[in-house]
């Protein structure tokens, strides 16, 4: 804000005086939001990067999740295939 020192100086200038205020004050008000802005896109691009990060862990835990997954429904095919080997197996030793 505007001291009064600076106020007292630009109301003894009258219309012009007042104008100067104004447009310093409009001034001082649009650095702030520039600054303001500054920092929000800084956090966004931040925030960016980290999503990224975030979005490149759950692709690699979802690829060895679908691994895992695969594996085990081979590994219960397997289990199954030698279960039924075995009481083929098993009815064949009873009918010799």
């Amino acid at each position: 804000m505007i001291g009064p020192d600076l106020m007292g100086s630009l109301a003894q200038l009258g219309t012009a005086g007042l104008i100067g205020m104004m447009w310093l004050s409009e001034r001082k008000s649009a650095q702030e939001h520039e600054r303001q802005i500054r920092e929000a896109h800084a956090r966004l691009i931040d925030g960016k990067i980290e999503l990224e990060a975030l979005l490149g862990v759950v692709r690699a835990n979802t690829a060895a999740l679908e691994t895992i997954g695969n594996q085990q429904r081979e590994l219960n095919d397997l289990v199954r295939q030698s279960i039924r080997t075995g009481a083929d197996d098993r009815r064949k030793s009873e009918r010799s």
